[in-house]
């Protein structure tokens, strides 16, 4: 094999398999864990007034007057996003006959629908002014699947299907004039079920054979979140949330299959440089914080305007080790390098009558990824939101749903944003521009004791 296998054969992909990425939210956060919250554009912490307030701002199960259960899911259809790769740029990096692999054909992510889903439970203390609560979320993952012997994205992304719980354990307390804290134990489990990509593996003398690489992992650990409310006079009311961030220790393997025909002896003599093998990797998770301000003064409409921050910069490497390592497949870490993301949320309600609500939200948020690092199994971009969606109240049960529209800015990898010191197999996947929409719709039912 030739001494230049390392600049065919990139290692970073599996250790960027760890992160895991979707193409819904900012990186691979996903806000929408209920259907009132999503209808109004995510913009909740300062009202919090369903069960799902254990997700957006716990404090506000302090003001619950009785028990309340809510439940529900969202559908994320990922069949809009694109990447029309940049063909010239590609063939002055790849020599020949290498360039062949690339056919420069405008290339659609597979569709798929994800269904996140959440779960809550409040239970005022009778007589005292605390409550306690239990909730289930997904917060982090989704998938992303560009799967295709001919795809131009193969050598930077094949399949990525990651899935993340979190159980949060809360206890509220009213404090007096009109205020509200919580804090809470989060305990968060995350599957990496499949990473996968294509690396080409050439041989002296013989020619290139193409290899899937797979990742997969899994690991669990325990946070914490806290929230403040406000509820003043003439309907307004403020509110605070901080979720702590998680370094997961995933524990997993990484698995190197042929992709097509390989003669015996030749495939032998590739497995032993690259060998499957157990290993463990950091997941980091990053912390989100926000606050917002809310006015509910009017019987017929209210309004809230939040601002979030999702702490992407604890995302600045991914380390990797092996438990079977080689000289062409070492242990190593990987620089990121996200930035901190921001939204800006807008979101209201209009009351039909006291069973029946409308509603609406738009917002913006920016991306945490930087050019150098964008590839197709990360397709993110600043994005704009705008969702609509209904409200009601039949008995002790509501119903709620909603639809969101996610535009991403058209983005583009030009070649002075590749490494090309690295794998140019890798670095030529990335280059290109990139389309993303995102539709989504959910529903919750909740039910009040």
């Amino acid at each position: 094999m030739p001494s230049s296998f390392l600049r065919w054969a990139p290692l970073a992909l599996v250790v960027a398999s760890l992160a895991a990425p979707q193409a819904q939210a900012s990186g691979f956060h996903i806000l929408e864990q209920g259907a009132k919250s999503s209808a109004e554009g995510g913009a909740f912490i300062a009202r919090a007034d369903d069960a799902s307030a254990l997700y957006f701002n716990p404090a506000g199960i302090a003001f619950f007057d009785g028990p309340r259960t809510l439940g529900g899911f969202s559908g994320v259809y990922l069949g809009r996003i694109s990447f029309t790769p940049d063909q010239d740029v590609r063939k002055g990096i790849i020599p020949a006959p290498y360039n062949a692999l690339f056919n420069g054909g405008e290339r659609s992510m597979n569709e798929h629908v994800g269904t996140p889903i959440h779960f809550y439970y409040a239970q005022p203390l009778q007589g005292t002014p605390f409550a306690v609560g239990l909730a289930v979320t997904t917060p982090f993952g989704l998938k992303t699947d560009w799967s295709d012997p001919a795809a131009d994205t193969r050598f930077a992304s094949w399949l990525t299907d990651l899935r993340t719980f979190v159980y949060s354990f809360n206890g509220a307390a009213r404090l007096g004039g009109g205020w509200a804290a919580s804090i809470g134990l989060d305990y968060a489990k995350a599957d990496l079920e499949d990473y996968s990509r294509r690396i080409l593996v050439p041989v002296s003398g013989v020619g290139a054979f193409e290899y899937d690489m797979n990742a997969n992992g899994k690991g669990n650990k325990w946070g914490f979140d806290a929230g403040l409310m406000w509820k003043g006079a003439h309907g307004w009311s403020f509110g605070a949330v901080y979720r702590s961030k998680f370094d997961i220790n995933a524990e997993g393997g990484v698995s190197i299959t042929p992709a097509g025909a390989v003669p015996a002896p030749i495939d032998a003599q590739i497995r032993k440089m690259l060998p499957s093998s157990a290993a463990s990797g950091t997941l980091k998770l990053p912390a989100v914080y926000g606050v917002g301000i809310a006015y509910t003064g009017d019987p017929r409409w209210e309004a809230e305007l939040d601002v979030r921050r999702i702490a992407w910069s604890h995302f600045d490497s991914i380390p990797l080790d092996l438990e079977q390592n080689t000289p062409m497949l070492p242990d190593q870490t990987v620089a990121e390098n996200w930035s901190d993301a921001t939204s800006y949320r807008l979101g209201g309600a209009y009351n039909l009558s006291p069973r029946h609500q409308l509603r609406a939200g738009v917002y913006y948020e920016t991306s945490p990824i930087p050019l150098s690092t964008l590839r197709p199994s990360i397709p993110d971009s600043d994005r704009t939101g705008v969702s609509i969606g209904y409200g009601g109240k039949f008995g002790k049960f509501t119903l709620d749903a909603y639809y969101l529209y996610i535009s991403g800015k058209t983005t583009t990898v030009t070649a002075a944003d590749a490494d090309l010191s690295g794998s140019l197999l890798e670095e030529a996947s990335r280059l290109g521009t990139y389309h993303t929409r995102v539709d989504l719709v959910g529903f919750s039912i909740g039910y009040r004791f």
